[in-house]
């Protein structure tokens, strides 16, 4: 069963304000830091999913490692955002 929205989320919403927090993991190794962008596109008439990362590679970490076969996992959270008064 759905829960109702808080007042806090609701107003996110209602001035398009929305935080998200994410945790993206390769083979369970958190590269959350690393991440510049995604984008996630879901096709539900074909039952298709693809996603696209943008990894910082600044320092070459990355250089030479084939990821396609690895297993990728993005965890996406909606968080509350408080304002100091």
């Amino acid at each position: 069963m759905a829960r109702d929205l808080t007042s806090v989320i609701n107003t996110q919403i209602a001035n398009q304000d929305v935080k998200i927090d994410f945790t993206f993991k390769i083979e369970n190794v958190d590269f959350s830091a690393y991440v510049v962008n995604w984008s996630v596109s879901i096709d539900k008439k074909f039952g298709s999913q693809s996603a696209s990362f943008t990894l910082n590679n600044n320092d070459s970490r990355f250089g030479g490692i084939d990821f396609s076969d690895s297993e990728k996992k993005l965890i996406e959270k909606y968080k509350k955002k408080f304002r100091k008064e």
